[in-house]
């Protein structure tokens, strides 16, 4: 999905607002690479944009726990808001990557991921039984609070039309 397209759609919504989005990445591993696949992940999630990290709850529950009321402002960020579209963020590194900041919510149900293996849909049990990735691509990486999100990676934003 293009970037003004992202922009357009997500302009016409309220901060705050739970949204739809699904994107897709590849799946990279030296055992697909020499099988000559290709696996890709495709995710479609119920995510919330548009809010400021340090006032979600969850955030506030986390660095009282912690004890790192100053966390955010004492590490050094890899990305920069856009300052016409602050739900984009672009690598201090390379402007021409930007990703789309997305907050989730504290749901497993509301993330659906699907995997293909040259086009074809696989389970995940029988992906990681064909030896093609590496176990560690399938597990689950914990909580996770913001997704940045690659903009050429975006699918669809809001319900998907199949």
């Amino acid at each position: 999905m293009e970037l003004k397209n992202i922009i357009n759609k997500l302009s016409n919504k309220h901060k705050g607002t739970f949204v739809r989005v699904g994107w897709s990445s590849n799946i990279e591993s030296a055992a697909a690479r020499k099988s000559g696949v290709q696996v890709v992940k495709e995710t479609d999630a119920t995510v919330r944009w548009g809010v400021r990290y340090d006032n979600l709850k969850r955030v506030k529950e986390i660095k009282a726990l912690e004890g790192k009321v100053e966390e955010t402002k004492q590490r050094k960020l890899w990305y920069k808001h856009l300052d016409d579209t602050p739900y984009i963020v672009e690598n201090l590194n390379d402007a021409d990557k930007k990703y789309l900041q997305l907050f989730t919510i504290n749901n497993r149900r509301s993330i659906k991921t699907k995997y293909f293996v040259n086009g074809n849909e696989i389970t995940k049990k029988e992906l990681a039984n064909s030896g093609y990735v590496n176990a560690s691509n399938l597990e689950s990486k914990g909580e996770c609070l913001v997704m940045n999100i690659p903009i050429n990676n975006i699918r669809f934003i809001g319900k998907e039309v199949k």
